[in-house]
């Protein structure tokens, strides 16, 4: 505690000189992840070093020593700081090396198939399917980074007008053989302390998901005469159900397309997480009573209600 109360009041202090030590004053783009562990290799002590949360990972999530609040202080000092949050949200709104690596493929060919993902241009639109068949399309650290190589190149792809995203059929025995959505996070990953705080929870947040929101920045720089960001509209067709981070992504997309006997929901509260940023635009949605029934009420949405709308 005694050094966590340290860590804070020199972040309270120091963290934009940190933030342009690392980023070169702000002439470099570093993605999130990266940003802290070069943190913990420059200034020792800051923040866990990757062996040590690679020690970590080995773990149950209750039996961890908690190095994760260490990364937490460290990225909450940067977004709170208005110049180093800036460059970090539009670093993370840059199209990711991985998917820089696969354009021209994916231009060639039309279809990329990674671990969890598989992405397919039909015409002007991108299709991303959901492929993580055995855990019901929950999301986990490899869904996480296969998705945000996908969204990049529906949204660098000249030829694609739309994205579409849908779930795959998955091999669970009570659904097997139909599609569905999404379970949102993985909880036996969670549990078994695979969910990674850095790349997933922050990751998601600041990757795929604000890209489909605000767009995918392209120019280096204002003022430079071209457009900064690229933007396209985003279809959800919602198979089964779209539960927890499932729904969290329809609060983001353009028009969303559900079957009959499909369900939302967002059960974090009672799965003792936050809903990521969903509590918040939910309620812009729905009004502040609905989004109470479902955030910490539990309540579920069939998409037959009026309120699924």
């Amino acid at each position: 505690m005694r050094a966590r109360r340290a860590r804070r009041a020199f972040l309270a202090r120091h963290t934009e000189t940190v933030y342009g030590v690392l980023t070169d004053g702000l002439t470099r783009p570093v993605r999130l992840a990266d940003l802290v562990y070069e943190a913990a290799d420059r200034f020792p002590g800051l923040v866990p070093t990757r062996a040590q949360m690679a020690a970590e990972r080995r773990f149950v999530q209750a039996e961890k020593e908690g190095r994760e609040i260490d990364q937490g202080i460290f990225c909450g000092a940067v977004l709170r700081s208005p110049t180093a949050a800036r460059h970090l949200v539009e670093t993370m709104l840059r199209p990711t090396p991985r998917a820089r690596t696969l354009l021209d493929g994916f231009r060639t060919e039309g279809r990329i198939e990674l671990d969890t993902v598989y992405l397919e241009r039909r015409g002007v639109a991108g299709h991303i399917e959901f492929r993580n068949a055995a855990r019901l399309n929950a999301e986990d650290d490899r869904l996480i980074a296969d998705l945000e190589t996908a969204v990049d190149l529906v949204l660098l792809d000249d030829v694609i007008k739309v994205g579409v995203l849908r779930g795959g059929t998955v091999d669970h025995p009570k659904y097997r053989g139909r599609r569905v959505f999404s379970a949102g996070v993985n909880l036996t990953d969670l549990r078994d302390g695979r969910i990674s705080f850095v790349e997933f929870l922050l990751g998601r947040e600041l990757g795929y998901v604000n890209k489909m929101l605000r767009g995918l920045l392209t120019a280096p720089s204002p003022g430079d005469g071209r457009e900064r960001s690229v933007g396209k509209p985003w279809i959800g067709a919602v198979d089964t159900f779209a539960i927890g981070g499932g729904m969290q992504l329809l609060l983001v997309l353009d028009h969303v397309i559900a079957e009959e006997n499909a369900y939302l929901s967002l059960p974090a509260a009672e799965e003792g997480i936050v809903p990521g940023l969903g509590n918040l635009r939910l309620t812009r949605l729905t009004g502040a009573r609905l989004a109470r029934q479902v955030v910490l009420g539990g309540r579920r949405i069939a998409a037959t209600e009026p309120e699924a709308r």
